[in-house]
């Protein structure tokens, strides 16, 4: 994204329109903008509101910069200096009389194919170039109806690949591209420089054809192997061992019996709560992340990690959708299957038989990915087994509750 704003910004004299579809992705885009330094700021502005904007691009917003606007003309020449608007698609439907002011050529959406087609249809039609961003191998928008209710049934429509309406415009639209051939409306890029290359090469084998690398800047510019180097460690556990050593790390968790049809598993969260201790211990400045997929998981291994004497606030315990566009130097992630029903629930199959929230979770690593689950459940959903196969199993066996508890305040100190 930066990339193509500074090229219109130092090679034309279009205005463009950035837009995507949460707040929080609009604030990473202004980011990125701010990242390209210069008088930056004066370029461009953003449509919204205070509540929902990030406190550090407040002052980017038109209705910040109307204050001191007593007249139309005034707004006119306010919108002239401008090259770039930035805005949510419901704060632009909102605004649309800034299309009526000033020239805006090209519309770049990021985060694209999170965005179902209804919601850009009346958008793009406005502008003489679209770009959309996005990869429609990890989290798709999200629909209420099931698939049976979302079929297109009109075969007329499939000819332009229009098979369901839960399919977002940039997937419909890549996969026309693909079969059509039409090479010059699409490219891909292949290289990335978040996941070390231990971790991608799972990635890329098994949700992008092979195709990924490492940035040639990233593997020269910094030693990621020596990054995860504990120094001077006193305990030589299995665990510690495997945290020094490994980049993908699985720890066998135990299936719920009593309650197999719960939402929860204590077996996980007490192997989560070892996790961070032993973690916090060995790298106490790194970023962890902890992803779950169910909401009643979240809240056992926040209460695990209280009565543990660790702060739950400073792990980030939440679902894989919400870290989607988010990043942490390490990724624990508890699966929290009980039954084969579970399992049908975490994974989310995309057209070309992806799994996205997998792809997500594993993908918000840049340094480590560990780990946890029943391998029992597990082991029926091909690729979980794959994922067993390629990470370094280290049996914890059954952490007791009394001994998580009983560590706590040594850990508090």
């Amino acid at each position: 994204l930066s990339h193509i704003v500074q090229y219109y910004l130092n090679d034309t004299s279009e205005n463009i329109l950035l837009l995507a579809y949460t707040n929080r992705a609009v604030d990473e885009m202004c980011l990125a903008l701010d990242k390209i330094g210069g008088n930056i700021r004066v370029k461009y502005m953003r449509i919204g509101s205070r509540i929902s904007s990030g406190s550090d691009f407040t002052d980017q917003l038109l209705s910040v910069r109307l204050e001191g606007v007593k007249s139309r003309r005034g707004l006119i020449e306010l919108l002239k200096n401008q090259r770039i608007i930035i805005s949510t698609l419901a704060s632009i439907t909102g605004a649309q009389d800034v299309f009526s002011l000033m020239s805006l050529s090209t519309v770049i959406v990021d985060e694209a194919s999170q965005i179902l087609e209804p919601l850009l249809a009346g958008i793009l039609p406005l502008f003489k170039k679209v770009i959309l961003i996005g990869d429609h191998k990890q989290l798709p928008a999200v629909v209420v109806q099931s698939s049976d209710k979302t079929r297109v049934e009109e075969t007329e429509l499939h000819e332009v690949h229009l098979y369901n309406t839960r399919t977002s415009y940039f997937e419909r639209m890549y996969s026309l591209a693909v079969a059509r051939n039409w090479h010059w409306a699409f490219g891909c890029l292949y290289e990335q420089g978040r996941m070390h290359d231990d971790i991608m090469q799972f990635v890329s084998e098994h949700f992008y054809e092979k195709s990924l690398k490492v940035l040639p800047k990233t593997r020269s510019g910094r030693d990621l192997l020596e990054s995860l180097r504990a120094p001077d460690m006193v305990s030589e556990s299995a665990l510690s061992t495997a945290f020094k050593t490994k980049r993908m790390i699985f720890i066998p968790g135990e299936v719920e019996t009593d309650a197999p049809w719960l939402k929860t598993n204590d077996s996980e969260a007490r192997i989560v709560v070892e996790i961070v201790r032993e973690l916090h211990k060995m790298y106490p400045d790194v970023s962890i992340g902890v992803i779950t997929p169910f909401r009643a998981q979240i809240a056992n291994i926040r209460a695990h990690l209280i009565n543990a004497g660790i702060n739950p606030e400073d792990y980030s315990v939440d679902t894989v959708e919400r870290y989607q566009g988010s990043a942490r130097d390490i990724i624990v992630l508890s699966v929290c299957v009980n039954d084969s029903n579970q399992l049908k629930q975490v994974v989310s199959l995309s057209g070309e038989g992806v799994d996205r929230k997998l792809n997500v979770a594993i993908t918000r690593a840049r340094e480590q990915f560990i780990w946890t689950g029943a391998p029992s459940v597990l082991s029926e959903n091909a690729l979980y087994s794959k994922l067993m196969s390629a990470s370094e199993m280290v049996d914890v066996c059954c952490i007791p509750e009394s001994e998580t508890n009983n560590k706590s305040s040594k850990h508090a100190e």
